[in-house]
């Protein structure tokens, strides 16, 4: 069955409000970005996850070509949506994602990505601008394309610790 509501993850958790039950699957698409702690997001959503369940977690990869690129010319242009929408309060690459999962009790058990290749997001970098030799050297890093990461988490070791010190 699905449930569905309006809740301010910043002020309630989930298992308060969904108290008792459990879930084979919880997607937290394009959310961890928006709050001010996702790791106690993703904490509390271990609380309702089923044994054998998976939570599935898509954020946008702030290490995009585009972004560095944008760094490079010295500029941080917040904009309505994408890389740098400007309602995103964490940004991610793949190392602090996976950090913070494991941080949550959660492992990574599969990686997807959505790509996008160099200036093509809506941050606005001026390629006339960038050597070459950069965007190649860039180019390098098997993540500078990825523009989102959406992965397929299972509870890790240590993560029955993590429940038991939650519930307190």
């Amino acid at each position: 069955a699905s449930v569905a509501f309006d809740l301010d993850l910043d002020r309630h958790l989930l298992s308060e409000r969904l108290r008792g039950q459990q879930f084979d699957c919880i997607l937290l698409a394009d959310v961890l970005e928006h709050v001010r702690s996702s790791q106690r997001v993703l904490t509390d959503a271990l609380a309702l996850l089923a044994p054998d369940g998976v939570v599935v977690v898509s954020v946008p990869n702030i290490a995009h070509i585009d972004s560095r690129l944008m760094l490079l010319q010295g500029q941080w242009n917040y904009r309505p949506t994408g890389l740098l929408d400007d309602s995103h309060l964490r940004f991610f690459t793949r190392a602090s994602l996976v950090e913070m999962l494991r941080d949550s009790g959660l492992e990574v058990s599969e990686w997807r990505r959505t790509e996008r290749p160099p200036f093509a997001t809506n941050l606005g970098v001026d390629a006339a601008a960038v050597p070459s030799a950069v965007v190649a050297h860039l180019l390098t890093d098997p993540d500078a394309t990825t523009y989102q990461f959406i992965v397929a988490a299972r509870r890790g070791l240590g993560a029955d610790t993590l429940e038991r010190s939650h519930a307190t």
